[in-house]
């Protein structure tokens, strides 16, 4: 059995995509939770969304780290402009202009990243520490 740091290595790529994907499904947990009492399709983005939002963030940074750091940079502008884009028009027909949302799913998207770039500890106690903040709305 391998042991953490070869399990981690850069040659070993898909043990920081199993982290990226969990962080996201972890934000989607919470999402999804918060969001619950709402009807199956007027959910904005919950527990698939993110775990994929987390899986996007690391394969662009797979792939940046193999080709160019710019394809990190340009996948997250697409990602970020899709994303507040949907959260805009879902926003102006439901007149609720939260940006937690969309802040939760960029979160995702970066947090996915930084586990394949070669953090996924600091990236998995950060989206920890999101999720706790998301779960606090009430209470803040």
């Amino acid at each position: 059995m391998p042991d953490f740091e070869t399990l981690f290595s850069p040659e070993q790529p898909l043990a920081r995509l199993a982290v990226a994907l969990a962080i996201g499904l972890l934000i989607g947990l919470e999402r999804g939770w918060s969001a619950r009492s709402e009807r199956e399709g007027e959910r904005a983005a919950g527990f698939r969304t993110h775990a994929i939002s987390g899986l996007l963030g690391g394969i662009a940074a797979l792939i940046g780290l193999r080709t160019t750091p710019l394809v990190i940079g340009f996948a997250f502008l697409g990602f970020a402009g899709v994303s507040l884009m949907f959260h805009w028009l879902e926003a102006r027909e439901e007149k609720n202009f939260s940006a937690t949302g969309a802040i939760a799913g960029l979160m995702a998207f970066l947090l996915g990243a930084l586990s394949v770039i070669g953090e996924p500890g600091l990236a998995a106690a950060a989206a920890t520490a999101t999720v706790v903040l998301l779960a606090l709305k009430s209470t803040l």
